[in-house]
């Protein structure tokens, strides 16, 4: 079927989400700011059950 003919195979891993965000530059460092911020307890937001099964609804 392909004699005669040239092959390129290429082989692609998925990113996982943190290193999807991290591959960009902005978003790289929104996500070191934002993993600070967490660190700090600082800028969070709290939510009790029932707000969340709302927002999960």
């Amino acid at each position: 079927m392909f004699k005669g003919k040239k092959i390129k195979l290429t082989i692609e891993t998925e990113l996982d989400d943190t290193a999807y965000l991290m591959a960009s530059r902005p978003n790289h460092q929104r996500l070191l700011k934002s993993i600070k911020n967490v660190k700090k307890r600082e800028k969070l937001v709290r939510l009790d059950k029932h707000e969340l099964k709302k927002l999960l609804a």
